[in-house]
């Protein structure tokens, strides 16, 4: 049966894999998980001790204790299997909240991407490594003339569940809203095709595609 999940905002799904008992996925928008080093590629200033927002290393490392205990009270007995994350800036980050924060004792890995986005945010997926096999990875990017400005790419991972089955994951942010929803729409629906037309091509070549976007 070809199966295709969307997922948004802040939720976590259990799924019925076969040969599995349960396979929980999240996905969570972490807003602004900047660390306090200024990066001069990136628009982070803003995300420093000494800005406006007085991001200091004290309250960074706050922010990801308090992402680590959404992540366990959304996987209840157990962690989540996959969680996706967006608003993400740097693999310092990721390397923090899977090593150093609350999280630390759950095992798990992850991918990113490097996206062209002016802030430097970009999106990621942290997997258990017993019940997903990553296969492969990469990042699908979006032309900035048609989405507006450089925006987030999107993650496609594959990886082999305890079962035996291949899914396929698409992780993604769309361009944000905040110039108003009637400027921002034609680039998010552009958007939106850029990750059906990704999706449609594994439905092609997988025999028993599971796609999770």
């Amino acid at each position: 049966m070809k199966t295709i999940l969307m997922t948004c905002c802040l939720c976590c799904l259990t799924l019925a894999m076969q040969a599995q008992d349960t396979f929980r996925v999240m996905f969570y928008n972490v807003e602004n998980l900047f660390d306090c080093e200024d990066d001069p590629e990136k628009d982070d200033e803003e995300f420093l001790p000494e800005a406006t927002r007085a991001w200091t290393p004290e309250r960074y490392r706050t922010k990801l204790d308090c992402i680590g205990k959404v992540v366990y009270a959304a996987g209840g007995d157990v962690v989540p299997d996959l969680v996706g994350l967006c608003e993400v800036e740097s693999d310092r980050c990721l390397r923090d909240l899977t090593e150093r924060s609350l999280l630390r004792e759950a095992g798990y890995r992850y991918v990113m991407t490097s996206s062209p986005d002016q802030r430097g945010i970009d999106v990621a997926l942290l997997y258990q490594r017993d019940s997903f096999r990553l296969l492969h990875h990469r990042s699908i990017s979006v032309s900035p003339e048609k989405a507006g400005k450089p925006t987030r790419d999107i993650l496609h991972v594959s990886g082999q569940v305890a079962g035996g089955d291949t899914l396929d994951v698409f992780v993604c942010h769309l361009p944000s809203r905040s110039e108003g929803q009637e400027k921002s729409e034609p680039y998010r629906v552009y958007v939106a095709g850029v990750i059906r037309a990704a999706a449609d091509s594994v439905m092609v070549v997988r025999h028993s595609p599971n796609v999770i976007i």
